[in-house]
């Protein structure tokens, strides 16, 4: 079950993100187009999702010292790596994306990554197909990690960040589920199961995989204790305004006014 984002859904906050990514690497605005075009509008799993994950992706690759190749290619892996995500989750999301990432980029737009376009393409690959959550937390390779990492991120910026992120995620998880859940026991309950489980998945024992990202972001336990102190007003708030086109600092201070 897909559901179409309003036309405006955050169109100043991923104007934001792509200006982000053009300045930090060597993607073109027509490189980015590309991965808009195959991005499927779903509640969370859109283009938007991608351009954050992207932004994240590039900070922790940064952080872990990648060179400017490694970064082209890590990006570009997440640009696509939900395209054609179609909301509901099933094993064959990543391999989706991975065919419309290799229809998309043509060779020229390979070279950014410093090897054959053949060898860059099947790197880029395999960074997609490790978003599968089955796989997550099980490879020692740095750019595998940087990318799973990349692909939880929101998790790490800050409880209001982690809220604003994942509102959509709600209506995604409720399209999978007879009895759906509030905004409020949605936090309460999945967002605890998911720590637990990418804390016992991981080969380190570590929510995050690489040390960039435990660098950069913010301990998710302690951003989760103070999502599960706001009051389920602020919770239904964040989840009314889910597809306004409001930038981070406005959810941020429209939150603030209620908890």
């Amino acid at each position: 079950m897909q559901t179409k984002e309003p036309k405006y859904f955050r169109i100043r906050a991923n104007e934001e993100k792509i200006k982000f990514i053009i300045e930090k690497t060597d993607i073109s605005a027509e490189i980015i187009l590309k991965a808009q075009k195959v991005a499927v509008q779903n509640p969370y799993h859109g283009f938007g999702h991608e351009l954050g994950v992207t932004e994240s992706g590039i900070m922790i690759a940064e952080a872990c010292g990648c060179n400017r190749y490694d970064i082209n290619t890590i990006t570009l892996a997440l640009l696509f790596h939900d395209a054609d995500h179609r909301g509901i989750h099933n094993p064959e999301d990543e391999e989706r994306a991975a065919i419309a990432m290799m229809s998309s980029l043509s060779k020229k737009d390979l070279k950014i990554c410093g090897v054959s376009p053949i060898l860059a393409q099947q790197r880029i690959r395999d960074f997609i197909l490790s978003t599968r959550f089955s796989v997550h937390g099980k490879s020692g390779d740095l750019g595998v990690c940087i990318v799973q990492d990349a692909d939880i991120a929101s998790i790490g910026r800050g409880p209001e960040y982690w809220l604003w992120a994942t509102m959509g995620l709600v209506d995604e998880f409720n399209n999978q589920r007879e009895k759906p859940l509030t905004p409020f026991n949605f936090i309460h309950t999945e967002q605890v199961k998911f720590l637990e489980v990418l804390e016992s998945s991981s080969i380190n024992g570590e929510i995050f995989l690489t040390s960039g990202a435990r660098k950069i972001f913010y301990d998710p336990y302690e951003s989760l204790e103070t999502m599960l102190s706001w009051p389920e007003e602020a919770i239904d708030w964040a989840y009314s305004v889910r597809f306004e086109d409001l930038t981070f600092e406005e959810f941020q201070e429209g939150l603030n006014k209620i908890i």
